[in-house]
């Protein structure tokens, strides 16, 4: 499953063999959008083989600025496909910012949504930006997404990478000011893949679907490429509603959830959350920031035994840190009060110093 150290890789083709094993299994949901693995992989194919028609090659770098969708999912295949770096951008940022991230990963092609085209209008200008695709539709600024891939055959992309070659520029403010990139290399995403295939805990396998409720560029897109490679289905929550994602669990048969605790707060805050069965939930995860163990006891009142945390960020590449559910009762039971404090011991390999 691993490359070998320095030897040639591509990330893409996980997703193309799962879609052999099943090819009609529901790979991503995203509001009214679903997409079944063959799709995923066709769709992911196109955009790959339109990306290199516009001369983007191995290494060159490719920015979103958009609100979750299925297509960033697409998108982030397709990048992997093509060998390409993805410069994810925060959509809340503000054109300055843009602008400054866009000169910052040197980006020469951006996708963005209609939500976010005078953020991108503005931000263009002075950048290495020559291409606009716009996952809405055509623009003043560039070619519609929909429009690209129907007019772009699908043909199998397999770029060959190197475990150091640039996958995600994450841009974080670090301790300092100014947003920059913590580098994750292909290395550090098959390591972050193979962490959360390795795990029972974090597996999500076939028939298993997770809910991913924050932004999937940044940390909610984390499990991505281990859910695709496991076969799993990935729901990604268009935006954070507390009383959807209940209803999303509900209807979807989720079985697994990756959360941050002021999103907890505000289910656990829901008059009428006791209301929707979350009886499919076999793993709710949350990280991001501490949770207080009275809030750690409500959430395990609400939703069951199936808490887990999370520790990681985008300078450390993946998850490092696990507190596992088995943990949680031990803290909720009273044997052990104090690992309700804790975020847990090192996840597979890593090393904690």
């Amino acid at each position: 499953m691993s490359g070998n150290s320095g030897g040639a890789m591509n990330f893409g083709r996980y997703v193309r063999r799962t879609a052999g094993h099943q090819p009609d299994a529901e790979a991503v949901v995203c509001g009214t959008v679903r997409l079944t693995y063959a799709e995923l992989d066709e769709h992911s194919d196109r955009l790959a083989t339109a990306l290199r028609a516009l001369g983007l090659s191995r290494g060159d770098r490719v920015a979103t600025l958009a609100g979750n969708r299925a297509e960033l999912v697409v998108t982030e295949v397709a990048l992997y496909k093509a060998g390409l770096a993805r410069a994810p951008i925060n959509a809340r940022l503000g054109a300055a910012e843009v602008a400054h991230l866009l000169v910052e990963s040197d980006a020469r092609l951006l996708l963005t949504d209609a939500a976010h085209l005078d953020v991108a209008r503005a931000a263009v200008s002075g950048s290495a930006v020559r291409t606009v695709l716009g996952y809405d539709g055509p623009s003043d600024l560039g070619a519609g997404y929909a429009e690209t891939l129907a007019g772009t055959e699908p043909e199998p992309v397999e770029t060959e990478c190197d475990e150091g070659d640039i996958a995600v520029l994450h841009f974080t403010s670090g301790s300092t000011g100014r947003l920059k990139a913590a580098v994750q290399t292909y290395g550090n995403r098959l390591a972050l893949m193979r962490k959360s295939v390795m795990s029972a805990d974090t597996r999500v396998g076939p028939g298993d679907r997770q809910i991913l409720a924050g932004p999937v560029t940044h940390a909610s897109g984390m499990p991505l490429m281990g859910i695709f490679f496991a076969g799993g289905c990935a729901i990604v929550l268009p935006r954070w509603d507390a009383e959807e994602f209940l209803a999303t669990v509900q209807r979807e048969r989720a079985t697994h959830a990756f959360v941050v605790p002021t999103m907890v707060n505000t289910v656990l805050a829901l008059p009428n959350a006791r209301d929707y069965d979350l009886s499919t939930l076999r793993q709710l995860i949350y990280g991001a920031a501490p949770m207080s163990p009275a809030r750690i006891r409500a959430a395990w009142d609400l939703f069951g035994p199936v808490l887990s945390q999370g520790y990681g960020c985008g300078e450390t590449t993946s998850g490092v840190l696990f507190l596992s559910t088995e943990d949680h009762r031990r803290g909720i039971g009273g044997e052990d009060e104090e690992l309700l404090l804790s975020c847990g011991r090192p996840l597979a390999e890593a090393e904690v110093a």
